[in-house]
């Protein structure tokens, strides 16, 4: 058994969402042992990690209709922009220097049917997010092909 998690001061929370149809229990969240097992980053700062699924609202068949929308309240709003230039490679954009690369700034709430996998990182001291982000990617990349 280990010894109890330490006072986060600092809380991440990386989440994968994936839109789907099938008939999972409604606004429910399935959530790991918390914090069992800490996890030490390249400059030795130690996280504690715990794992999160979280449902939304039932989907109807996708050839019947379309899936709407909840209201933000309903779960965490992500980003859904696009990127104008660049190839994608991994989480970094690769571009030449001189293309100028145009963000939109769009964000969305859950819509009916989606599932989170959400990584939950708890820390002492602010960790550097580029660590974090290849820690959660993999993690939460990981949970979602199995």
């Amino acid at each position: 058994m280990s010894a109890p998690p330490p006072e986060f001061k600092h809380i991440y929370v990386a989440i994968l969402r994936c839109r789907t149809y099938c008939d999972w229990p409604s606004s429910t969240r399935f959530v790991s042992s918390a914090y069992d097992e800490p996890v030490y980053l390249a400059n030795g700062r130690q996280i504690c990690l715990s794992l999160h699924v979280a449902t939304y609202d039932r989907r109807a068949r996708p050839e019947t209709s379309p899936a709407r929308p909840l209201t933000p309240a309903e779960g965490p709003i992500l980003w859904r922009g696009q990127i104008g230039a660049g190839f994608p490679l991994g989480v970094q954009i690769v571009k030449a220097p001189e293309d100028a690369i145009e963000i939109s700034i769009d964000h969305e709430p859950p819509y009916e049917g989606d599932i989170d996998i959400q990584l939950h990182n708890g820390s002492e001291v602010a960790v550097p997010k580029d660590q974090l982000t290849t820690v959660a990617s993999q993690i939460c990349t990981s949970l979602w092909l199995t």
